[in-house]
């Protein structure tokens, strides 16, 4: 059996595309991969900077008082809200003593924060 051609072609062309993918993948090329996340202490308001470089059970326990008070929060145009993801685990977590805390509106997870991020690795 001879091959043909445009066999050949097809075959240089895919071996090139394999070549291709495998020199992309060792580059490392993609998008970005944050370094740390965003967190607030609700209950004093405290933003921490969470090193990425471990994995982090939220709520986390507050390096102050030693209570899982500890949320992922994220800044907006209008202020610092808790991830959507984790409002109802504020709401289990402080019930009726949510009022205590620096959140402002359960709903929404608004919540008052103090200061500039502080680093923070559990």
């Amino acid at each position: 059996m001879s091959v043909k051609p445009w066999q050949v072609v097809v075959m240089v062309a895919g071996l090139g595309a394999g070549v291709f993918g495998v020199v992309s993948v060792l580059r490392g090329s993609g998008p970005p991969i944050a370094q740390s996340r965003l967190a607030v202490d609700v209950t004093t308001g405290v933003v921490y900077r969470v090193s990425n470089d471990r994995t982090v059970v939220f709520p986390a326990r507050s390096p102050e008082t030693g209570e899982r008070s500890i949320f992922p929060v994220e800044e907006r145009e209008d202020g610092w809200y808790i991830n959507e993801r984790m409002i109802e685990s504020l709401v289990r977590r402080f019930g009726d003593d949510i009022a205590s805390t620096r959140v402002e509106d359960a709903e929404s997870g608004r919540v008052s924060v103090s200061g500039s991020p502080v680093s923070y690795n559990p």
